[in-house]
């Protein structure tokens, strides 16, 4: 299956890409229909509108998971640790 963009800065030219459903775009399907975690489901969502799931393989897309996971942990760890020091 192909699909075809139109390039603003090169409108004459038409760019093909063949769309492969990646085992990285699989892993983030799974992510999205088996939890009922809303990080799990938004990091998915997002990560397959960036295309993510398409560049990465499921090893990578899982390591990208547990990174953005622990970073939210620590940016809501530093927020209430902020706010107690206010």
């Amino acid at each position: 299956m192909f699909r075809s963009c139109n390039v603003q800065s090169a409108p004459a030219r038409l760019i093909y890409w063949r769309v492969m459903d990646t085992d990285g775009q699989s892993f983030l399907d799974q992510l999205a229909n088996s939890s009922g975690n809303g990080f799990a489901v938004r990091f998915s969502r997002i990560s397959t509108r960036l295309g993510l799931g398409v560049y990465l393989n499921g090893n990578e897309v899982s390591m990208l998971y547990e990174a953005a996971f622990y970073a939210t942990l620590c940016n809501i760890a530093l927020s209430i640790r902020e706010d107690n020091l206010a």
